[in-house]
């Protein structure tokens, strides 16, 4: 036990002699973060709004993409240093030749009941009886973000339950906004989206909820936070901070829908407080712990499904030490 503490305290040392330059008003060390237009990127916005990133002597640079896969490429290539959103075949097929990319914090998961993720449905499609299940879609026009995503997975795996395929439903690839609004120019006939896109889609009153994520994968593993080699490699210290910033973040998030938290993310997010108050937040552990399992269940549908050729242990993917140190760094 003694060793444990001593190392422990070498940790502490070695982080706040790396974070002192910016405790002191000097530079700060930037780091850039794949974004996506998402509710589950809050304890990231309330970490940089709060200066939890700054007292880790870190600026934060933010780098939109349309979805987490496309992420991963430039995460790899050092282009970018933290990946944010869910895990994907890219994601696996980069772990399956070896390079350095590892699952290291929750953003984001399914809970029994939650509301976070649907597959959504054109009302006049229901209204009109052409829909009235997810057996219906057959031969419709369904939009998600990316092939081999999370929301591709839901949509497969909710298609499965009715005896349908995959390949039974014509599948469009639209970033998360232009989901919504072909869905209201009637572009497509169902959608996949998350929030806070599902509650600003909903109240325009032009589609319905056909299934919830919840009631398909009650326990999925949605978002995470993702290192390449830039924190895993070459600045394993600098991953540590940003980590203890971002654990900050979470449980400030974890208090819920205070009046700061939500002024924050009407901040960074352009919605409107009463979107964001009616919306329903993603639940994300305060410990920033990952499901392992719901992850390796994914990845068993991607082998399946052909998406990638491997499988690997969740021991190789997900890394948790930059979360212990970084309970250590702020004193858990």
């Amino acid at each position: 036990m003694s060793r444990r503490i001593a190392v422990a305290g070498l940790v502490v040392c070695a982080l706040m002699l790396g974070a002192a330059p910016a405790l002191h008003g000097q530079g700060l060390t930037t780091l850039r973060v794949g974004l996506l237009p998402l509710q589950s990127w809050a304890p990231i916005f309330i970490a940089l709004e709060e200066g939890y990133f700054q007292r880790q002597g870190i600026r934060i640079e933010f780098q939109q993409f349309a979805s987490a896969a496309e992420s991963i490429p430039v995460l790899i290539d050092g282009k970018l240093d933290v990946g944010a959103g869910a895990v994907s075949a890219a994601f696996f097929n980069a772990l399956a030749r070896g390079l350095p990319v590892r699952v290291v914090a929750d953003k984001g998961h399914e809970a029994s009941g939650g509301r976070t993720n649907a597959i959504l449905v054109r009302k006049d499609l229901v209204d009109s009886g052409a829909v009235k299940s997810i057996a219906d879609l057959r031969g419709r026009r369904v939009g998600i973000n990316a092939t081999g995503s999370s929301q591709h997975y839901i949509l497969v795996t909710a298609l499965k339950r009715a005896g349908l395929k995959g390949s039974d439903v014509n599948v469009v690839r639209l970033p998360q906004p232009a989901i919504g609004a072909a869905l209201e120019g009637r572009g497509l006939d169902a959608g996949v989206l998350g929030e806070p896109q599902v509650t600003l889609i909903l109240q325009r009153g032009v589609v319905v909820p056909l299934l919830w994520y919840s009631d398909v994968l009650p326990a999925l593993q949605i978002g995470v936070i993702i290192y390449g080699p830039n924190l895993l490699q070459r600045n394993r210290p600098l991953g540590v901070r940003f980590m203890a910033a971002y654990l900050q973040g979470l449980r400030q998030y974890a208090q819920g829908k205070t009046p700061r938290n939500v002024a924050i993310q009407v901040k960074h997010t352009q919605l409107e407080p009463e979107i964001l108050r009616k919306s329903y937040w993603f639940p994300m552990r305060a410990d920033g712990r990952v499901d392992g399992i719901s992850l390796m269940k994914m990845q068993d549908w991607l082998f399946e499904e052909g998406f990638i050729d491997v499988r690997v242990p969740a021991s190789q993917f997900i890394d948790h030490t930059f979360l212990e140190d970084a309970e250590v760094l702020i004193g858990r």
